[in-house]
C-alpha cells in the first residue's frame, strides 16, 4: 500500500502551491496561499490528516456563518479517519 505523510510538506508556504494547485487549476498560487492562511488564522487548518470532532464543528460553524450551509452535517456520518490512519502508519 502507498504510504505518504505530506502534512509537513504542505505546512511549508513555499511548497504548498505546488502540492495542491493541480486540484485548483483556476486559482492563482498566491490566492491559494491566502486561503490557507485564512484557515490557519481561524484555527480551521488541520495540522494532521485526522479530522477531530472539534475541528469539524469549527469548520461547520465557519461555513454556516458564511451562509454556505442549509444544514449542519453530522461528524460521525461524514468523517472517516481510516484513510488518515493508513497514511500515517
Amino acid at each position: 500500500m502507498f504510504q505518504c505523510n505530506l502534512q509537513p510538506y504542505i505546512e511549508s508556504k513555499l511548497a504548498f502551491p505546488e502540492v495542491i494547485s493541480p486540484q485548483f487549476p483556476e486559482i492563482l498560487n498566491e490566492d491559494l496561499i491566502t486561503v490557507v492562511q485564512r484557515y490557519k488564522d481561524i484555527d480551521a487548518w488541520a495540522q494532521t490528516p485526522f479530522m477531530t470532532e472539534d475541528s469539524f464543528n469549527r469548520l461547520m460553524d465557519v461555513m454556516d456563518l458564511a451562509g454556505e450551509l442549509t444544514a449542519i452535517a453530522p461528524y460521525d456520518i461524514l468523517v472517516d479517519n481510516s484513510f488518515a490512519n493508513e497514511v500515517t502508519k
